[in-house]
């Protein structure tokens, strides 16, 4: 009896290990594949480590990212239209002129990259940490910005129409109201601490 209850244990023991370990991991064969040809197409790299990589102009369209470590890497004008990069940890990215459209940032670290003239339109950026990152002359048309913090971003000519704002906390950037007006705002945090519930 003492045998099966430990053999039992030991059922149990191995099950929750295997629980407890990542879902995903990156496929080394399309690792592989984007270090030789910065192409990469809808490819599973999540998990990976690709900070400090020179990726400019890589396609990576709908490629799986979740995870990924992205610190410091240069993805200027790369094509991540329909990416999931949700949770990847991309603070001081470089993504310049980068196609982000449809992409999934949600619980992105993106603080204090450069995404100079980025499209992010119609991409998932909830929850997002944008403090410090220049997200100047950006496309943001429809994208969700819930729950984003954007404490100290650069938004100067940043095109934000029908974006969602709703819990975002924009202090002490530089949101151009010129330009922001027709966002989507809820329990927002101005750049001035205020709250702005003008589409609750």
């Amino acid at each position: 009896m003492k045998k099966q209850i430990l053999a039992f244990l030991a059922i149990l023991a191995i099950a929750w290990v295997w629980s407890a370990s990542p879902a995903t991991a990156y496929n080394p064969n399309d690792l592989d594949r984007l270090l030789i040809s910065n192409e990469c197409k809808k490819c599973d790299l999540s998990m990976a480590e690709l900070s400090e990589a020179d990726l400019s102009k890589a396609d990576l369209m709908g490629a799986d990212l979740t995870g990924v470590d992205l610190s410091e890497a240069n993805l200027t004008g790369a094509d991540l239209s329909g990416a999931d990069l949700s949770w990847s940890y991309s603070n001081k990215i470089k993504l310049v002129g980068a196609d982000l459209t449809g992409a999934n940032l949600f619980s992105a670290d993106l603080s204090e990259g450069n995404l100079l003239g980025a499209e992010f339109s119609k991409s998932d950026l909830s929850d997002a940490d944008l403090s410090n990152a220049d997200l100047s002359d950006s496309y943001l048309s429809q994208a969700n910005l819930s729950g984003a913090y954007l404490s100290q971003a650069h938004l100067e000519r940043a095109y934000l129409r029908d974006a969602d704002l709703k819990d975002a906390d924009l202090r002490d950037s530089s949101f151009d109201k010129s330009y922001g007006r027709l966002a989507k705002f809820c329990n927002t945090i101005m750049p001035d601490g205020s709250i702005n519930n003008t589409d609750c």
